[in-house]
C-alpha cells in the first residue's frame, strides 16, 4: 500500500527512470549517474531503473565507475527478443523501463521522481503516480531528437508523437531539469522555468605522461562515427582542414576514437598520410578519457543549425575540460557561455574548413591546463551542484 509521501528528516529516496542502457557506458547513462551522484552527495537514496531487462548484463565497466557511489542501478526494461536494432530502440524510446511500475515504485517507496526526457508512456504513468500520491515529479531533457533520426523518417509515427510530447511539455506541472538555456528557452515558454544543469562527471585525470614529439595532437571523439552519425560532420571538417595544412603529419596528430565506418575511415586514408591519424575504434570509457587527457585539443564542432545540437550540450565539453584539455571547437548551443578563447579553447568562428584552417595554423597555443581544469570543477562535478539539485528535486527550489 502506499501512502501519501511525506517529506521524513535526513534522507530523501529518489526513483529515477531512464530508456539509457547500462548494457554499455554511454552519454545518457552517464548523465543519469552525474545527476545521482550529485543527489547521494546531498544526502539521499538514489535507485536508477534502467531500460535494460534483468538478461542484460550491465557492463563491466560500470563497476569502477559506481564503485563507493551509493547509486543502485536496477533493469526495468521488457525482454529484447529477436527483434530488429531498430524496433529495441523503437521499444526503449516509447515505453522506457517497462516493467510493473507500480510494484517498483512500491519496493523504493520513493519521496520524489524523476524520468530522463520524454518517453510518452513512463511520462503518463509517473506523472499520474505523482499526482495521487503527492510526489515532486522532475523532468530531465537533455535532447529534442531531428525527425529524421527517428525510426520510420520525419513523417512516421515515431517522429509524430516525440514531437506531440515534446512540444506539450510545458503545459504540464511538473517540474524541468535542461542541458542547456537553449532548452529551457523552449521549455520554459509557459509553466515554471527549468534549472538548467550541464552535463557533469566524478572525473580526474590519470598519471600518464603526455606525449611530447613537437606535433600538436588532437582527439576527436564520438559514440557514433558512422556514415550518418553527428560527430561525422565534425570529423570531416578536422580531415579536410588537416589535409590542407599538413596532410604528412609534421605538425599535428589527430585520434579518433570510436566506432566508424569504411567508408570514414577511406576518408581519412584518402587525405591524410598514415602517420597524420590513428583510427581507435570503440574503447572503453576509462581509455577514451585517456586519450583526451593526452591530447593537446578535444575537436568538437557542431552545425548550429542542426536542432539536436543546439538544445542539448555535448558531454565531450565537459569531460575534456576537467581532464584539463582545452576544446578546438566552434560554438553552438550554450558554448558561448562555457568556452573562452585563450582561455580553456582555441575558438574557430565557424564550422567551415576555411575557419577551422585558420584556426590550426594560430597553434599551438599555450593554455594552462591546470587553470582549465580547476574552473571545470567548479561547474562540471556532482558536488558543485549538490545542493541546487536536491532543492530543485525535492521541490524546495
Amino acid at each position: 500500500m502506499f501512502c501519501e509521501f511525506g517529506f521524513r528528516d535526513g534522507a530523501m529516496k529518489v526513483a529515477y527512470f531512464t530508456p539509457s542502457s547500462f548494457r554499455t557506458v554511454n552519454a545518457g547513462a552517464l548523465r543519469n549517474v552525474g545527476l545521482a551522484r550529485a543527489l547521494v552527495l546531498a544526502g539521499h537514496e538514489i535507485t536508477i531503473i534502467c531500460s535494460d531487462h534483468v538478461r542484460d548484463e550491465m557492463s563491466n565497466e560500470w563497476d569502477a565507475i559506481l564503485d563507493g557511489s551509493k547509486i543502485s542501478v536496477v533493469q526495468g526494461g521488457s525482454p529484447r527478443g529477436e527483434g530488429s536494432h531498430v524496433f529495441a530502440r523503437l521499444v526503449r524510446l516509447l515505453n522506457g523501463p517497462s516493467s510493473d511500475l507500480r510494484s517498483r515504485l512500491s519496493s523504493i517507496s520513493p519521496d520524489s521522481l524523476i524520468l530522463y526526457n520524454a518517453a510518452p508512456i513512463p511520462l503518463l504513468r509517473l506523472d499520474h503516480f505523482a499526482r495521487r500520491h503527492k510526489l515532486p515529479f522532475s523532468l530531465d531533457i537533455t535532447e529534442w531528437l531531428n525527425l529524421a533520426d527517428l525510426p520510420g523518417g520525419r513523417f512516421g509515427p515515431l517522429a509524430i508523437l516525440h514531437e506531440l510530447t515534446m512540444r506539450t511539455l510545458a503545459w504540464r506541472r511538473g517540474r524541468y531539469l535542461a542541458i542547456s538555456n537553449t532548452m529551457a528557452g523552449k521549455l520554459g515558454k509557459r509553466g515554471l522555468p527549468p534549472l538548467v544543469v550541464p552535463p557533469i562527471f566524478d572525473i580526474s585525470p590519470s598519471d600518464l605522461v603526455r606525449r611530447r614529439d613537437r606535433r600538436t595532437h588532437l582527439v576527436a571523439t564520438g559514440t557514433d562515427l558512422r556514415d550518418h552519425g553527428k560527430d561525422v560532420g565534425g570529423l570531416s571538417l578536422i580531415v579536410a582542414a588537416l589535409a590542407e595544412v599538413d596532410p604528412e603529419g609534421n605538425r599535428f596528430h589527430l585520434d579518433v576514437v570510436g566506432a566508424h565506418s569504411g567508408q570514414t575511415e577511406a576518408y581519412l586514408c584518402a587525405r591524410l598520410k598514415a602517420g597524420a591519424f590513428t583510427l581507435h575504434g570503440r574503447l572503453s570509457w576509462e581509455k577514451t578519457l585517456s586519450a583526451v587527457h593526452s591530447a593537446d585539443f578535444s575537436v568538437v564542432l557542431r552545425n548550429p543549425a542542426d536542432r539536436r545540437s543546439n538544445l542539448g550540450f555535448p558531454s565531450k565539453v565537459p569531460e575534456s575540460l576537467l581532464l584539463g584539455t582545452p576544446i578546438l571547437g566552434n560554438l553552438f548551443s550554450d558554448l558561448s557561455e562555457h568556452l573562452e578563447d585563450g582561455i580553456n579553447a582555441v575558438v574557430v568562428s565557424e564550422p567551415t574548413k576555411q575557419a577551422l584552417v585558420s584556426a590550426l595554423l594560430r597553434l599551438p597555443v599555450e593554455i594552462d591546463r591546470e587553470a582549465v581544469r580547476k574552473q571545470a570543477l567548479v561547474r562540471y562535478t556532482p558536488r558543485a551542484w549538490s545542493a541546487t539539485v536536491s532543492e530543485f528535486v525535492m521541490g524546495e527550489l
